[in-house]
């Protein structure tokens, strides 16, 4: 990781609250049962070696990171994201992550996109805003629009409560159901084709 990530202001387009109904969380999944208030006690300790002005920063609207390559390095556990997350950062920009550190981002519900235009990287000075346009995948800073690629499936795990919450609704069917075009439709489908199968095997 690199050793100075900057925080810039602005993530609207981005609220859960802006979304269309069909990307939003189900009711009962926007906060995670036993988790937010654990989620929030890490947070008070994000980033205190090398920012200890971190939680200050967010507090004041810097609620985007803006880092290098290999974003995550050496934090393997899924208490790095869920720190930064408790810390009420909304999404983190960087160039690269370590690969078992993007693996637990999405799960943890964190917005994370990988972005490797320098053209980007020299106009996201700290303390200027950027806004993450997630429906258009675009980033927008300094008047200039730059286009991000996020698969449907990690959009889904952020705003379906994170792979847990995900399992305990779709189970076994989870990554089918977050590729499908409408994955409460696609549960109801594969529960009724389960349902006529074992009927036709009794």
């Amino acid at each position: 990781m690199e050793p100075n990530p900057i925080f810039v202001e602005g993530a609207t387009d981005m609220d859960v609250d802006s979304q269309p109904a069909a990307q939003k969380a189900p009711e009962s999944s926007q906060l995670i049962t036993g988790k937010a208030q654990f989620n929030k006690d890490l947070g008070t300790d994000a980033f205190q070696h090398v920012r200890p002005e971190f939680r200050k920063k967010v507090e004041q609207g810097f609620v985007i990171i803006v880092a290098g390559s290999g974003f995550g390095s050496g934090s393997s556990r899924e208490e790095a994201p869920r720190a930064i997350k408790g810390a009420r950062v909304k999404a983190v920009i960087a160039k690269s992550y370590a690969f078992i550190y993007s693996r637990n981002q999405p799960n943890m519900t964190l917005m994370g996109i990988i972005f490797k235009d320098e053209r980007f990287y020299e106009l996201a000075k700290e303390g200027f805003t950027v806004s993450i346009d997630l429906p258009n995948r675009t980033i927008i800073c300094e008047g200039e629009t730059f286009p991000f690629n996020l698969s449907v499936m990690k959009e889904r795990l952020i705003f379906g409560g994170g792979v847990t919450e995900m399992c305990r609704k779709y189970r076994d069917t989870i990554f089918r159901a977050a590729i499908s075009v409408n994955p409460d439709k696609f549960l109801k489908s594969y529960i009724r084709e389960s349902s006529e199968t074992k009927a036709q095997l009794a």
